[in-house]
């Protein structure tokens, strides 16, 4: 898919964990990917969203960064704030209470127990980032490459109206 002015919310374990179901489990664990339409409730979607374009629209979103051996590169039109900073906390109070919502871990470790997933905001990272187009995007990686990386899952919301 190509989203352009996207807003997307990267959750390695945090977020609204009821609407996963057993379906979703069994094919997450087959598959090792999952597409939950809806997985936010629309309420909390759209004050979410409206947070993020908000804040986006403020010029203060930092821009991406990424280090690729001892250099350190941005990504042209992608902005990210990282929620373990204090003052993204501050000025994102509602992704801030998703950092600190374990009920997708412990949603997880109901259907998938081997998973073994630990609560809390250090055993999660949460980011919000927006997407400004014109070319901005992350080629195909993975989100786990090896130690020290711990992450067992990856949650991506799209934020988009539709």
């Amino acid at each position: 898919r190509h989203f352009t002015n996207s807003l997307l919310l990267a959750m390695s374990c945090s977020g609204v964990g009821s609407r996963v179901s057993k379906t979703d489990a069994q094919q997450l664990e087959e598959r090792g990917w999952v597409v939950i339409d809806d997985f936010l409730p629309e309420s909390l979607a759209a004050s979410l969203r409206a947070e993020a374009v908000e804040f986006a629209n403020s010029g203060r979103m930092p821009q991406h960064r990424f280090q690729f051996g001892s250099a350190t590169f941005e990504k042209p039109n992608i902005f990210e704030a990282d929620l373990h900073d204090s003052a993204m906390q501050e000025t994102l109070p509602g992704f801030a209470e998703l950092l600190f919502d374990d009920s997708l871990a412990v949603r997880l470790n109901e259907l998938m127990p081997e998973l073994r997933l630990e609560r809390g905001p250090p055993a999660k990272s949460l980011k919000l980032q927006h997407n400004r187009g014109s070319g901005g995007c992350f080629p195909c990686h993975y989100d786990n490459a090896g130690r020290p990386s711990r992450r067992s899952v990856t949650c991506v919301v799209y934020l988009n109206p539709n």
